[in-house]
């Protein structure tokens, strides 16, 4: 999975939520859109549809078939034929996904692809794409039945402006879509292959070895270390010892929450340089001492079973 301290530099966005009813017989083409980053997940409730990649000229590249309980992830930019079998509903969501806000990580998925969820997950999806939908178009918004173009303008559908409170909910939802999604690519590699060799054997190393300084990393990948933290600043939008320092606490803190290693060892395999600065550390940004913080954290679990 994913470097856990890399989580806060993933910036998920919702775009659209489309709810639609098309009967059985329908063709829809759409065109190529080259410069559009969002993609759209589609989530089969009902019916059978054959989505085609097409070239140019309208044929067909590669085909999925998919019926009710079907995902497919679908970059936008693609030229499309849809055809509907049978009379169908689907959903559309459109997210944009995007790492230290310059690598779309869709573009290293190997999308379009089918993803497969349980039971469980697909509906949790389901759910998720009902509540977008109505934050988008209102609770009382009716699904299509054909392209919007198509429609006559007082039938198009017109999505609100979110309020702040609205936008919260929608991103926060839009998260997790994109985990559901995730979860079922069963993504191994640690970091995205669009991130340069450097930075990802960095992020490797930060992870293996957290008591790493920054003049270590920067030997490591041959750089001088202030080419090395100009180059980091760039990516990552903060200095290397800045990144090191939030991943080091973030992990002390798994690590307090999930084992028993004494905050001494914690303290020692992080690179603190000594129990008393690890402690200060921890409690100038979490508000309570290591053991404090374990302590609260094991009552709380107890108390919630």
């Amino acid at each position: 999975m994913m470097n856990h301290a890399l989580l806060p530099y993933l910036q998920i966005h919702f775009r659209w939520t489309t709810w639609s009813h098309w009967p059985a017989g329908r063709i829809l083409n759409t065109p190529q859109r080259s410069e559009v980053t969002q993609c759209a997940i589609w989530l089969i409730k009902s019916g059978e549809v054959q989505v085609s990649e097409i070239d140019k000229k309208g044929a067909s590249i590669r085909d999925w078939h998919l019926k009710a309980g079907s995902i497919l992830l679908w970059p936008h930019r693609l030229r499309r034929r849809v055809v509907f079998h049978q009379k169908s509903e689907w959903y559309s969501i459109g997210l944009d996904a995007f790492l230290f806000s310059r690598v779309n990580l869709w573009d290293s998925w190997d999308v379009p692809c089918e993803i497969h969820l349980d039971e469980r997950q697909f509906s949790l999806m389901n759910t998720c794409a009902i509540y977008l939908h109505a934050l988008q178009n209102g609770p009382d918004a009716l699904p299509l039945e054909t392209e919007p173009h198509l429609l006559p303008p007082e039938k198009r559908p017109r999505p609100h402006s979110l309020i702040p409170v609205e936008r919260l909910q929608a991103q926060s939802l839009a998260q997790v879509v994109f985990s559901l999604c995730w979860t079922a690519r069963d993504l191994k590699s640690s970091f995205p292959d669009a991130l340069p060799d450097w930075l990802a054997n960095v992020l490797q190393w930060s992870e293996a070895k957290p008591h790493l300084k920054v003049k270590d990393l920067a030997q490591k990948v041959g750089f001088s270390e202030s080419q090395f933290r100009r180059l980091f600043v760039q990516w990552v939008g903060m200095p290397p010892h800045q990144y090191l320092h939030q991943y080091r606490l973030q992990h002390a803190q798994r690590l307090l929450e999930t084992t028993d290693i004494t905050c001494a060892e914690i303290s020692h395999q992080l690179g603190f340089n000594s129990l008393s600065h690890f402690s200060q550390t921890f409690k100038s940004t979490f508000g309570t001492t290591p053991a404090r913080h374990r302590q609260i954290f094991l009552q709380s679990t107890q108390d919630n079973r």
